[in-house]
């Protein structure tokens, strides 16, 4: 079965809404809840990742993402994701949009 190898903590009921969305198709496995050990093997077999950002992961795991079909981010954009860090061939997904609601109000209400 497929892994998706979740970076960041999900409280209980978004672990649910993920398992509701996989829908067996592929196990979520949570980063936050193993150790140092059991983070690297679960990066390494991973299927997708699925990350804020690539900055919730530790020193060396980004190298662990070469058999990756998927890495993808939920913020908006990737200027921020070290690309070239990054196995070739890697497909990185983001969330395009993601905030710019909040982020408007919080620039008209700044300006």
């Amino acid at each position: 079965m497929p892994t998706l190898a979740v970076v960041y903590d999900l409280d209980a009921a978004s672990r649910a809404l993920v398992a509701d969305a996989l829908d067996g198709a592929a196990e979520p496995v949570y980063l936050p809840d193993l150790d140092d050990t059991g983070r690297a093997g679960a990066l390494r077999h991973a299927d997708v990742v699925l990350a804020r950002t690539t900055r919730e992961l530790r020193a060396g795991e980004i190298g662990l993402l070469k058999d990756i079909r998927l890495l993808q981010l939920i913020n908006a954009g990737v200027d921020h994701v070290p690309l070239a860090d990054l196995p070739a061939g890697v497909p990185v997904a983001n969330n395009g949009g993601a905030y710019g609601e909040p982020m408007a109000s919080t620039c008209s209400a700044i300006g």
